[in-house]
């Protein structure tokens, strides 16, 4: 079960490639007005992490830019104006998509698709 933020909440980004093993590495940068993670790569079966908090009145974006040989996806991991803010995000990388989910517990626990490959 996930839970809700609050005003000032910290909250933590999970990413986990679960692409095929034959696959080349997945590489990506994330980044905000006040942060960048430089280029990162990670095979499959491996993740990246990143925790902050987050304060309603300060404009909180953080965003990355996926690729994996010649596919590429562009989309925000957490945006301060989302109706609901959740304290864990958990994204999974996979061959077909990008799919997120809330619980601490379980990063494949109930995926919901939020962004494709192009």
């Amino acid at each position: 079960m996930s839970e809700s933020g609050s005003a000032l909440s910290q909250h933590k980004i999970h990413i986990y490639n679960q692409l095929p093993t034959n696959v080349i590495p997945l590489r990506f940068h994330c980044f905000s007005k006040d942060y960048f993670s430089g280029s990162v790569t990670i095979l499959t079966g491996q993740s990246f992490n990143l925790s902050f908090a987050s304060n309603l009145v300060r404009n909180n974006r953080y965003a990355c830019h996926f690729s994996c040989g010649d596919r590429h996806a562009d989309f925000d991991v957490f945006n301060v104006a989302w109706k609901n803010l959740h304290r864990t995000y958990n994204y999974v990388v996979m061959s077909d998509g990008f799919y997120v989910n809330y619980d601490a517990n379980d990063h494949m626990n109930n995926l919901e698709r939020v962004a494709s490959w192009f």
